[in-house]
């Protein structure tokens, strides 16, 4: 997958916002793996 491009959007953020973004993530991976999945996919072709 694409971390590297998922990090470098992550490092565009705020400290504190990255790290709830990062927390939110990790909470939810295993049940929104798949909607995190997508929300990426539509992001990358956004950006």
């Amino acid at each position: 997958m694409g971390n590297g491009k998922v990090l470098t959007y992550h490092t565009e953020l705020t400290p504190a916002r990255r790290e709830s973004v990062i927390n939110i993530i990790k909470f939810n991976r295993e049940k929104s793996n798949t909607v995190i999945f997508l929300f990426l996919f539509v992001l990358h072709f956004i950006c």
